[in-house]
C-alpha cells in the first residue's frame, strides 16, 4: 500500500496558488512543492493544516493507494 496526496489536483480545480495555499495552511510554499510531487511525505500535522487549507478533509486530500 502506498501513500498518495491529491493537492496538485485539488489545487488546479480550486485555481489555487501555492502562495496561496501557504498563507491559508500556514505550510511553507517549498514543503507544499515537495509535497505535492510526492518527493517528501507530509507528518499527520501538516496534512490536517493543508486540508484546512482547502477546506476539505484530511481524507479528501491524503488518501490510501493499493
Amino acid at each position: 500500500m502506498r501513500k498518495r496526496n491529491c493537492v496538485q489536483e485539488i489545487m488546479h480545480e480550486k485555481r489555487i496558488s501555492y502562495n496561496r495555499l501557504s498563507r491559508l495552511s500556514g505550510v511553507s510554499k517549498g514543503a507544499l512543492h515537495q509535497i505535492a510531487n510526492m518527493k517528501e511525505l507530509p507528518r499527520q500535522n501538516t496534512k490536517i493544516a493543508i486540508a484546512k487549507g482547502f477546506r476539505m478533509k484530511v481524507g479528501e486530500v491524503c488518501y490510501l493507494d493499493d
